[in-house]
């Protein structure tokens, strides 16, 4: 599928779930993760997966909750920390060399974040390694639909960022639908959250 085609399905399931409960999750999730503090490392990796779960239960027939957002602290904490530590240090390592190679690996663990709230129980670094592999030959179909909201970007700067706090609910819904579509599950909206299995890579 192409970028618009995930832009159409994040839409419409912002359309049909509670945007502004989606406006709000993100809200607290980019003033927590974008705070200027040494702690931010100890939480980041479990807001990122638990901001993950929201979206894919919205996707597979749940309302969006804030409590979801917070599960991982307490299913898969050490998990995600790990996978959000290892994530760094590697990204930044491959920077040393050039920019461009972080620029790939970033992309290549992009879905670690969806493979641990789908599958709290797996190891921070294979989640890395099944993100890696689902990525090989979709890093710049990822990029393709990231660059695709470039307009809505440079809108968002001009009201002072702003913006950007109604762009992240599209922008996650997207990449959401991305995931979705590389593990090969149907969207099918209504069927409830009870009524899916999780596929584990």
């Amino acid at each position: 599928m192409r970028a618009k085609d995930f832009r159409n399905q994040a839409w419409e399931m912002l359309e049909k779930r509670n945007y502004w409960m989606f406006f709000l999750i993100s809200l607290v999730f980019v003033l927590a993760t974008g705070a200027s503090s040494f702690i931010v490392l100890f939480v980041v990796g479990a807001l990122m997966v638990g901001h993950s779960l929201v979206y894919l239960r919205a996707f597979r027939g749940e309302d969006p909750k804030l409590e979801t957002m917070f599960q991982p602290f307490a299913t898969s904490y050490t998990n995600t920390l790990v996978a959000a530590v290892l994530t760094f240090v590697f990204v930044f390592l491959w920077s040393l060399l050039l920019i461009i190679p972080g620029i790939i690996k970033s992309f290549a663990y992009s879905m670690t974040k969806y493979i641990l709230a789908d599958n709290p129980e797996l190891d921070g670094y294979e989640a890395m390694k099944q993100s890696e592999h689902l990525m090989i030959g979709n890093k710049w179909r990822l990029f393709c639909l990231q660059f695709s909201f470039i307009g809505w970007a440079f809108l968002s700067i001009l009201t002072l960022g702003i913006g950007f706090f109604f762009l992240v609910p599209y922008m996650t819904a997207a990449e959401t639908a991305f995931y979705l579509d590389l593990i090969n599950e149907k969207i099918d909206k209504n069927k409830t959250i009870e009524e899916i299995e999780v596929i584990e890579l």
